[in-house]
């Protein structure tokens, strides 16, 4: 059950609107590696270590395809790709890499990761 509780904020869109409060997520833990290894291995025949490789491995090859310009798309997971901002100019031709302010990771969740928020339940923390 996801945890959320009430955070103030103001509409940047009208400044003199008066603050509201809105659901902000509660995180009660992080995982690392090691621990979603471990996760995996027990449901598998693979030990921590054959799951921590393969993971690494996995994110190294990833990173290779996301420089060569690929869509990485992991079926039921979703889909990884670059974006880029970049401050405009006049013509195509006047366009150079120095223009390029950020590169940026994007993920897209797939349909089935999506859909898993439909039935997520929601509780406010107390306190």
């Amino acid at each position: 059950m996801q945890k959320f509780k009430a955070v103030q904020r103001h509409n940047p869109l009208d400044p003199e609107a008066p603050n509201k409060f809105y659901a902000s997520p509660v995180y009660t833990a992080s995982m690392d590696l090691k621990e979603l290894s471990d996760e995996v291995a027990e449901k598998s025949s693979l030990t921590r270590g054959d799951c921590y490789n393969v993971i690494q491995n996995f994110l190294s090859s990833m990173k290779k395809a996301l420089n060569k310009g690929y869509i990485v798309k992991l079926d039921d997971l979703g889909t990884f790709r670059t974006t880029l901002s970049s401050t405009g100019v006049e013509t195509a031709d006047e366009l150079s890499s120095g223009n390029i302010r950020k590169a940026r990771i994007r993920f897209s969740p797939a349909d089935e990761l999506k859909g898993m928020l439909t039935s997520m339940k929601f509780a406010k923390k107390e306190g």
